[in-house]
């Protein structure tokens, strides 16, 4: 065995060999068996590939492992916390925004099915980039009335929950003439006038 990257000197007779690697680091293919000759002279010849970057250089077994370019699917499943829409304000759609690494690389509109199911899987995601495992996030645009939570990649999906939180009542506002307004002052003279002339006729009756 031997570190990535790094080479190693193995002291080998004259004869036919066969390269096997028992495991690949994440990220990488396995290399498949490699047949190789050893000559009197000390060159190697490579006899079979087996389709592996293989190549005999500068006195030396050059093995290049291949980048892993598997792919994934992954299911993103709305939850909706609402009483079974009881008020009636689920939308018609939702909008869904894939990330890998944090980039925005896909959107999906989604929609319920026919039993009511609202969910959506993104496929062929690669699984590593350049060796190096992909993280993915998804992130819903805000639909009005509900709270939304996102869970974490787990066993292939991701759940979005939406719970509803009720409206506040609005309060009737009262408008009451503030002290010492013009208004509340010309109603106070107003007022006082006439008690003023209903005052006095009175006195005339008498």
């Amino acid at each position: 065995t031997s570190e990535a990257g790094k080479s190693k000197i193995i002291d080998l007779k004259p004869g036919k060999y066969v390269f096997h690697e028992e495991a690949a680091p994440n990220g990488y293919v396995a290399v498949t068996d490699i047949t190789f000759q050893v000559n009197y002279d000390g060159t190697v010849t490579v006899l079979e590939t087996n389709s592996n970057a293989v190549e005999y250089k500068d006195g030396k077994l050059v093995i290049t492992d291949q980048y892993d370019e598997s792919t994934r699917s992954i299911k993103v499943q709305k939850i909706w916390k609402d009483n079974q829409n009881a008020s009636k304000t689920r939308p018609d759609s939702i909008t869904i925004r894939l990330f890998a690494d944090g980039k925005e690389i896909a959107v999906a509109t989604v929609k319920p099915d026919a039993s009511g199911d609202w969910s959506h899987t993104f496929d062929k995601l690669p699984i590593y980039n350049k060796g190096v495992l992909v993280a993915y996030t998804v992130k819903e645009d805000k639909v009005n009335g509900y709270e939304t939570s996102v869970g974490e990649l787990k066993d292939g999906q991701i759940e979005v929950v939406n719970t509803y939180i009720p409206s506040k009542p609005k309060k009737n506002k009262v408008n009451l003439p503030k002290t010492g307004s013009t208004e509340s002052t010309l109603t106070l003279i107003v007022g006082l006038l006439l008690l003023g002339m209903a005052y006095t006729m009175k006195r005339k009756n008498d």
